[in-house]
């Protein structure tokens, strides 16, 4: 039913059952205005009504105050009843907006934490070859991630292997060629050579100058390596540079 103040009209919106069969003392939360409802007067605030809007309140907070309704023993009744507090509509519709604001903050907060997070791993994978010059140990965990770094900016290409007899002995031929990748003038470091097993384990290691010495932005030069009674069990060549960066 609908609640309407004598004094200043402010209208609210309570449960069929707050006054019950005993009148009530009702005291509005705007105006602090007091009257009272009378069972028969609740039957009639009952019916169906068009609900007007409500005036506009010189305080913001009025349109959501809290009505207080008190009972006072009348002539005809002979106990009290417990005090009810009912909540305005606009009360309600705070509460429920407030709930919706606190949940649209957190949503904000987890968007824009993934967001700082993503950034984060954008830079340290777009920064990924200075970190490495700056933090050599840093290569092992890019490449535990699947991100390899190669520091040097020289890279090791078209690789090829074979071990053929020569004058009746095993000759090793390596051949292949290395670009500089980057925009300055590089010297070519030392470079290492691995013989390994079919089972990944060592057999021969050994470490080769080239004749080349440096390289121009953007320049590839080829190279041949021949090692001589190479171990025949030879299954896999691996070829690092001396800063030991993989290839």
């Amino acid at each position: 039913m609908i609640i309407k103040c004598p004094s200043c009209e402010t209208r609210y919106n309570v449960p069929d059952n707050t006054v019950g069969e005993r009148a009530r003392k009702v005291r509005c939360a705007k105006c602090a205005h007091e009257w009272v409802i009378a069972p028969h007067e609740e039957a009639a605030a009952s019916e169906p009504q068009v609900p007007a809007p409500a005036p506009q309140a010189e305080n913001p907070r009025a349109a959501a105050a809290v009505a207080e309704v008190v009972t006072e023993q009348s002539d005809e009744t002979e106990a009290d009843e417990p005090m009810v507090r009912l909540r305005s509509d606009a009360r309600r519709a705070s509460r429920n907006l407030k709930a919706r604001r606190a949940a649209a903050d957190i949503v904000a907060t987890l968007v824009l934490s993934a967001l700082i997070l993503g950034g984060m791993a954008f830079a340290l994978i777009a920064a990924r070859v200075t970190i490495v010059r700056a933090l050599p140990m840093t290569a092992s965990l890019y490449g535990a991630l699947g991100i390899p770094v190669n520091a040097l900016g020289i890279e090791i290409r078209e690789k090829n292997w074979q071990i053929a007899q020569q004058n009746g002995l095993p000759v090793l031929t390596i051949k292949g060629t290395i670009t500089n990748t980057t925009r300055r003038g590089l010297a070519i470091p030392p470079m290492e050579l691995t013989l390994r097993d079919d089972k990944r384990r060592e057999l021969y290691h050994w470490i080769v100058v080239l004749d080349a010495k440096r390289l121009k932005p953007g320049e590839t030069q080829p190279f041949q390596i021949i090692q001589k009674n190479p171990p025949l069990e030879a299954h896999d060549v691996e070829i690092k540079f001396g800063s030991g960066t993989g290839v």
